[in-house]
């Protein structure tokens, strides 16, 4: 499967997570039941579905040749041409693609379709059940997802990327080195870190910025214990702090940061109000506000990962191969292919084309075009149209 996460690495609280419903913070991640294995199938209405069951890594996709025998969407990206058999898995893995013929057959006689035209569909559905979770961490929670760069990593989501940063209007795209073990790398650099709560309610004009100030001390105290205990030293520790707050009558909570800015009441309160018209679309300016959970967050930094720079430009511009794609949009394409091995820093191209790596494989949508940085970070830009520059992406 593949996991969304917003950019606020925040605990959450929130009923439609799946899994077990526990009234406790979670991490901040969305879901989407479908990946590489996902098994594409017919419901009892007839509707063409993908996901949640999947083919796992045993057997696998049908194309693995394990006794994997339904069709997934790795099968449709072999037979889409996306990923070459040869190249799998950086040459470690052969795959067979009459396997994966084989298994899609009886859904193209189903959808009285082509082939191509059956994997077309098949992963122009897929992009639309990503670009749904997309807008669960951005659109649902007030952000225009064309104000951002998206970054693309994993062994399959630099596939998919490209075409769902046009769904959603995002003009910038980054893949970042080395993308199938970017989450490890994440994990090894991201700062020791503990969440603490304390819940006061009381309403906001009944509990000055002294009061407040004075339970983030005993909160701050109390952390920096903790994190003593596991050897680390007060002095190094950084805090952020925020409270869960409220219109008077209401159930549900909006967090407002506390910093120097929101020190006085007015200031918090029109804090309070921003964020609230950002979520739910509104504000009540009369209606009294009631602070409920006092939330800090502490950190401890850690030593920055040396960034390194990309090889230098080549003396000669990289020859691609190139073979015929089938895209969700668009149809069969003549592709180039670049190996990521041989692209150096400020190397340019424009799509269509797709870029292999041992890891993962890049796809730059006809309508984009790609460069690569001084860092070896890939950067797909969409290339600019005389069309409407933000086109209309649809409600959440």
């Amino acid at each position: 499967s593949s996991d969304l996460i917003s950019q606020d690495y925040r605990l959450e609280w929130t009923p439609w997570s799946p899994g077990y419903p526990l009234r406790i913070p979670v991490v901040d991640i969305v879901e989407i039941g479908a990946g590489g294995g996902s098994i594409v199938w017919f419901d009892e209405g007839g509707a063409l579905r993908i996901g949640p069951k999947s083919a796992g890594a045993d057997p696998g996709p049908a194309c693995y040749g394990r006794g994997g025998a339904e069709p997934t969407i790795t099968d449709a990206m072999v037979l889409a041409g996306v990923l070459d058999p040869a190249a799998f898995l950086g040459g470690r893995l052969t795959i067979d693609p009459e396997l994966s013929a084989r298994a899609f057959q009886p859904i193209a006689d189903r959808l009285e379709l082509s082939m191509t035209e059956t994997v077309s569909g098949v992963l122009r559905l897929f992009g639309e059940l990503t670009v749904e979770a997309l807008k669960l961490v951005s659109v649902r929670r007030g952000y225009d997802p064309r104000d951002f760069t998206l970054i693309a990593y994993g062994g399959g989501g630099p596939i998919h990327a490209g075409l769902l940063a046009n769904e959603l209007g995002v003009k910038r795209l980054v893949i970042p080195c080395f993308p199938g073990s970017f989450s490890a790398w994440g994990m090894l650099t991201t700062r020791p870190r503990l969440d603490s709560s304390r819940t006061l309610v009381s309403s906001l004009a009944e509990t000055p910025h002294e009061k407040r100030d004075e339970v983030f001390t005993s909160m701050r105290q109390e952390a920096e214990s903790t994190l003593a205990s596991h050897g680390f030293q007060a002095g190094a520790i950084e805090h952020q702090c925020a409270i869960d707050c409220r219109y008077h009558g209401q159930e549900h909570t909006v967090r407002v940061p506390v910093d120097a800015e929101s020190a006085s009441e007015e200031s918090f309160a029109n804090r309070f109000h921003q964020l609230h018209a950002q979520h739910y679309t509104f504000r009540l300016d009369q209606t009294p506000i009631e602070l409920v959970n006092f939330r800090l967050t502490s950190t401890v930094p850690v030593d920055r990962v040396r960034q390194g720079t990309a090889r230098p430009p080549h003396a000669t511009e990289p020859a691609p191969s190139s073979r015929t794609v089938a895209f969700a949009h668009g149809g069969p394409q003549s592709t180039a292919i670049y190996q990521r091995t041989e692209l150096g820093a400020g190397f340019s191209a424009r799509g269509p084309a797709i870029i292999e790596e041992s890891s993962s494989t890049s796809v730059v949508q006809s309508d984009q075009h790609f460069t690569i940085d001084r860092f070896g970070n890939i950067v797909i830009d969409r290339i600019q149209s005389s069309g409407k520059e933000r086109p209309e992406i649809g409600h959440a």
